[in-house]
Parts: C-alpha cells; sequence; structure tokens
C-alpha cells in the first residue's frame, strides 16, 4: 500500500512537471514543429527504436540458445518487451523486469527459471557495459573537445564522479563475474554489520549472492555465444546515439550535430537517466534534457518537440509489453501500481 500510494505520487508530480514544462513553452509551437518532422520523420525514429529492441532480443536470444533453451524468436522478443516495460515503469522491482522475463520463458517452456533468469541478467549486464563504453567514450571526446562546449563546473563534476563510481562498480562485477567471487554481497554484508540498513541488507544479501553466482556460471557457460551475443547489445546502444540524430535530421532537413555535439547528448543524457526518481525518469528527464539541448544550441521547443516523440515511441512499446505481461498473467495492477503475480517468491528452480 506505500509503494502504491509513493508510486501514485510520483506519477502524479512527473505529470505536473512535464505540463508546467509544455504550457510555460506552448504546445502549439511543440506541435507545429512535430509537423514538420512529419510522418517520414515519425516512422524513421520509430523503426530505429525497434531496431534498438530486437538487437537486445538477438543477444539474449543467442544466450538463450547456448544454454539449451531452445525459444522461439517470437516469444524471445515477448519476454525482452515484458522486461522493458516493467524496467521502465518501475525500476526498483528487483534488476528490472529479468525475474518476469525468466518467469514467462521459464513457464512457457517447462524449464528452470532459475537458468533462464541467470540469462537475463547476464544480457543485461552486458547493455550495461556497452552503455558504459559509450558514455566513457563520450566523456572522452568531451574532455578532448572541451574549449568547443560550455559546461557548467558543476555538470563537469557530476560527470565525473558518476564516471568514477560507475567504472568501480563495472570493475567489482567484471572481477565478481570473472573470479565467481561475491564481492557486491560482501560489501553489503559489512554495512550490515556496521549498522547500515541492517534489516534491508540481510532481506536481500540471500539474493545477490546467488544472482552473482548465476551471472558467473552464465558468462563461463559459453564465451564464444556470449562475445556474439555482446556485439549485438553493443550495436543496440550504438543506435540508441543516433534517434536524437535522426529526429532532428527530419526537423531541420539535414544534420547540424558534430561529433562533440552527439557526445554531450548522448553521455549528458544517460547520466541523467542514472537519477531516476519518478516512474521513467518523467518530468526529471525532460527538464534536464531540455538543458543537454540549450548546451549544443537547441532550443527548448525544437527539444520538447523531440522529447513528445520519444515519449509517444516509449509509450507504444511499454503498453506493448505491459499488455503482453498482463495477457501472459506476468504481472497485475494492485493498489494503484504494477506488481509481479508473486511479488513475494524468488526465481525458483523447477527442475
Amino acid at each position: 500500500m506505500r509503494y502504491g500510494l509513493l508510486y501514485t505520487f510520483l506519477v502524479i508530480i512527473a505529470v505536473i512537471i512535464l505540463t508546467l514544462i509544455v504550457t510555460y513553452h506552448g504546445a502549439d509551437k511543440i506541435i507545429n514543429k512535430i509537423s514538420i518532422v512529419g510522418l517520414k520523420g515519425f516512422f524513421a525514429y520509430f523503426f530505429l527504436s525497434l531496431i534498438v529492441l530486437f538487437t537486445t532480443v538477438i543477444g539474449w536470444h543467442l544466450i538463450l540458445h547456448s544454454h539449451e533453451i531452445r525459444t522461439s524468436f517470437l516469444h524471445t522478443t515477448t519476454g525482452q518487451l515484458i522486461g522493458y516495460a516493467i524496467s521502465l515503469i518501475t525500476p526498483s522491482m528487483y534488476i528490472g523486469g529479468e525475474p518476469l522475463k525468466a518467469h514467462y520463458i521459464g513457464s512457457l517452456y517447462n524449464t528452470s527459471k532459475t537458468k533462464v533468469f541467470s540469462t537475463a541478467v547476464f544480457a543485461k549486464f552486458q547493455e550495461s557495459a556497452s552503455l558504459l563504453l559509450f558514455i566513457y567514450a563520450g566523456t572522452l571526446v568531451m574532455i578532448i573537445e572541451a574549449q568547443e562546449i560550455e559546461l557548467p563546473a558543476g555538470v563537469w563534476t557530476v560527470l565525473l564522479v558518476t564516471d568514477i563510481i560507475l567504472g568501480v562498480v563495472f570493475i567489482l562485477a567484471m572481477r565478481s563475474i570473472i573470479r565467481n567471487s561475491p564481492i557486491f554481497s560482501h560489501i553489503m554484508a559489512w554495512l550490515a554489520r556496521k549498522g547500515i540498513l541492517t534489516k534491508l541488507m540481510e532481506k536481500i544479501i540471500p539474493g545477490i549472492i546467488k544472482t552473482e553466482d548465476l551471472v558467473s556460471r552464465a558468462f563461463r557457460h559459453n564465451w564464444k555465444a556470449g562475445i556474439i551475443a555482446f556485439i549485438f547489445n553493443f550495436l543496440s546502444i550504438a543506435l540508441v546515439v543516433m534517434r536524437p540524430v535522426i529526429f532532428f535530421y527530419f526537423l531541420y532537413q539535414k544534420n547540424i550535430f558534430s561529433l562533440t555535439e552527439i557526445a554531450v547528448m548522448f553521455t549528458l543524457s544517460q547520466i541523467l537517466l542514472v537519477f531516476q526518481f519518478t516512474p521513467g525518469c518523467i518530468g526529471i528527464f525532460e527538464g534536464g534534457q531540455i538543458g543537454i539541448f540549450a548546451i549544443i544550441g537547441i532550443d527548448a521547443v525544437d527539444a520538447l518537440s523531440y522529447l513528445f516523440i520519444y515519449r509517444f515511441v516509449d509509450l507504444l512499446l511499454v503498453g506493448a509489453g505491459i499488455y503482453m505481461a498482463i495477457h501472459y498473467n506476468v504481472i497485475r495492477f494492485v493498489s494503484a501500481h504494477f506488481e509481479p503475480v508473486n511479488s513475494s517468491d524468488q526465481i525458483q528452480e523447477k527442475k
């Protein structure tokens, strides 16, 4: 009940923020910009977003098959769509939508949900690793071309601190995977011994230990298939970089961005998404994104026209994922929020 009230409150606040932003800059101006982009621009952006999703589907599909889980491509796509939707709207639901993807595939193929879960988490780790590489590449470009962009000192500080934190977490994760050493669970156990969030730590430590072991085993299982899957997950992030470029190409009828400006857009946008306090980062993302576009000379109305299409496409994909999740009895709507059908259960081994 508390979670439902908090979730509802955050959604309301996010919608209010978004409404105020649009009202201030003029809805009619935004609609006019979108009309300039036209159906060709919209479908180009939409299909690029679909390709981003499908490249992650291919990556997970390869990992599933390397573990002898012979899913059809349609079922893998459905599972990935469910995971994407749930991860976006309820980011606190234990590693996003991975448990629900495991529940869907495991039930459908009458196979071990634990095994499916390990492949889903491993695929998500590959996506995260690819994202981090692009963030570092973008940061490097920004540092090299620092004289071309005017970033406030505070933005540089947040960027570099976040890069360092993400890098440390990634190094620890790689060490844990390669050496099968449960680092994160050890850190949480140390925090619990120090009296920091003791009850929470004691509750989640068993799941973290299990997850670390699952990912390590998935990594060691078939490294050749893992490398091929990583290529597709890496490609998905590369295509994400191109989404604003495609949209503004149709708005201005030419490419207006330099490599440095693309690096600024992508890197700062991804750093912004780290601070995801509202569902889908609604409101926070829009406000921050307008500021990011302003750095490279894009006015607020043009930025909002992009954000409108960005959110509309998200709505289509999330709506499809939620429909699939409800249709296949993976989630239910309770007290103004979505929750897994078996929300109190851990992913269990069936075989």
